[in-house]
């Protein structure tokens, strides 16, 4: 597969993490929403949310109390910077992330593209949630 096949819009379906006896998390519910962009310039960017948010008290983008910010921040998942592709997985130098730690390191993700369907998940187990667990994001292409 080229990674010319990576490039494009592709809407999130699913996203869960699983640990080794089996049991399934789902981060952000199973109702989600979220597109994966990758460009021909190089460039990926990730953004994952939660399907239902409450929404703020108040119509003030940088408003919020402390309790509405600290929901809003974890029903998101979302990093963006240039990635290489190597065939099998791509690599993803984080340029920004809600997650600060991510910033100036690099994400990897195996890849499994099937007609309109790709698959991310992350190589190994990671602790996500407080366990380790593999990742897995199912999009299809928009």
């Amino acid at each position: 597969m080229a990674g010319e096949d990576l490039i494009g819009t592709w809407r999130l379906e699913s996203f869960a993490f699983t640990d080794e006896a089996g049991s399934v998390f789902h981060p952000l519910g199973e109702r989600l929403t979220g597109f994966l962009l990758i460009s021909a310039e190089g460039y990926l960017a990730l953004n994952f949310m939660a399907g239902e948010r409450s929404r703020f008290a108040h119509d003030d983008l940088f408003g919020g109390n402390a309790a509405e910010r600290a929901q809003a921040a974890a029903e998101v998942v979302s990093f963006a910077g240039p990635f290489e592709y190597d065939g099998t997985a791509v690599s993803v130098t984080v340029e920004y992330s809600i997650y600060p730690n991510w910033i100036g390191q690099t994400q990897v993700r195996e890849v499994e593209l099937s007609d309109d369907t790709l698959i991310l998940r992350t190589r190994g187990a990671k602790k996500f949630g407080g366990s380790l667990r593999q990742g897995e994001a199912r999009l299809v292409r928009a």
